[in-house]
């Protein structure tokens, strides 16, 4: 007498009917999304861009005010770049690191000194939002841009 095997291995195969564009989709709106974001910090990046030149043109451009701007263009190219294609994980990992450092580290400087000096400076207010916005949307953007 034969016994049959009741043990059936698994259809390791996704089923026939499995639709694949849902997914596509979710992953399309989900990279438009984060698309939008560097978008947006792009366009705060040039216009803070625009700021910083004029400060420094009016300073005569010392080397000291060219070197501390830099990692902010940077950044701004960085979102430009991410904002116009949806470049590989690896490079969008570094845009958002490097978006994060900059702008932690530009509203570290600005806090401490704030906190040194006397002076209330009212447009500190939108500097302190820019810069804890934008450092909160890198880590965001660093943890689920995927």
């Amino acid at each position: 007498m034969q016994t049959e095997n009741p043990y059936t291995p698994p259809n390791s195969a996704p089923p026939a009917s499995f639709d694949y564009t849902e997914f596509e989709e979710a992953k399309t709106k989900r990279s438009q999304s984060f698309r939008v974001l560097a978008g947006t910090l792009a366009a705060g990046g040039i216009l803070w861009g625009l700021f910083i030149f004029l400060l420094l043109a009016a300073g005569g451009f010392r080397p000291i005010g060219v070197v501390v701007a830099i990692p902010g263009y940077m950044a701004t190219v960085g979102y430009i770049i991410r904002a116009s294609v949806n470049p590989g994980l690896r490079i969008r990992y570094v845009i958002w690191t490097s978006s994060f450092l900059v702008q932690s580290c530009w509203l570290g400087f600005f806090v401490m000194g704030a906190t040194a000096s006397d002076v209330t400076i009212p447009f500190g207010v939108l500097c302190v939002s820019w810069w804890t916005f934008a450092a909160a949307a890198s880590v965001v953007a660093l943890v689920f841009d995927r």
